[in-house]
């Protein structure tokens, strides 16, 4: 499960997770920097910047895992955003 607490949003499951990331409106290839990682055997703290070349963002997540398995994240982008709807087959709505 991933949390986005800016957009009230929450992804449950591996194949929504997937289908968002495969369907998400990028200019280009995404790339991934990793800024900074902090890990012991409860979770993974990461920071990193995600760019599809046009715009780039930072991005802030919190990973609990359980048996070497990542069983929830919460995620902050370095703006708010709005939901998207063209989403809204994948996701819930988590104002809380």
């Amino acid at each position: 499960m991933l949390d986005g607490p800016q957009s009230g949003e929450r992804i449950r499951g591996r194949a929504n997770f997937v289908a968002i990331n495969e369907r998400y409106p990028a200019a280009g290839r995404w790339t991934i920097a990793l800024l900074r990682l902090i890990a012991d055997e409860g979770g993974v703290a990461t920071e990193v910047t995600v760019s599809d070349g046009v715009r780039a963002d930072r991005v802030v997540t919190f990973s609990e895992l359980r048996d070497g398995r990542i069983v929830q994240q919460t995620e902050y982008w370095s703006d708010g955003v709005e939901a998207a709807p063209w989403c809204a087959e994948w996701v819930e709505r988590n104002d809380g």
